[in-house]
């Protein structure tokens, strides 16, 4: 008569293992998706910054903008919880197409127009998440 009631506890605890395992997942989710958004936006309005007629682009200015591309990029790789989505995205290829874009036209609008649309795929992916 013991059993059942050490059985419910068993199941009871599994189920909540479960379910914070679950939590922690979502968590880590969020957190890899809000880092990916912070470096992509970064490195988006760097180089639009730096486009504008007014801005003068010397040494300094042109290492930073290599560290805001290197940085995204990197944030792009190194997603450990999300890895699977962001290839499903083809992020890191539509991400180097805008930016190779940008760097050839300085088409501020078009560019713009893809990060929206990239900006859009992650943040869809982000609302999903089930936690």
């Amino acid at each position: 008569m013991v059993a059942g009631p050490l059985v419910g506890i068993y199941i009871g605890a599994q189920i909540a293992n479960r379910n914070q395992r679950e939590q922690w997942l979502a968590e880590n989710e969020k957190q890899e998706y809000k880092e990916l958004l912070t470096a992509l936006t970064q490195a988006f309005t760097g180089l639009i910054d730096l486009s504008l007629p007014v801005n003068v682009i010397g040494p300094e200015e042109q290492q930073g903008l290599s560290n805001l591309e290197r940085q995204a990029m990197e944030v792009i790789e190194d997603r450990f919880f999300i890895a699977d989505k962001i290839k499903g995205m083809k992020l890191l290829k539509r991400w180097n197409e805008a930016t190779r874009d940008f760097d050839r036209t300085h088409d501020r609008e078009s560019f713009a127009r893809t990060f929206g649309e990239i900006k859009r795929s992650i943040m869809d992916a982000a609302r999903h998440i089930t936690k």
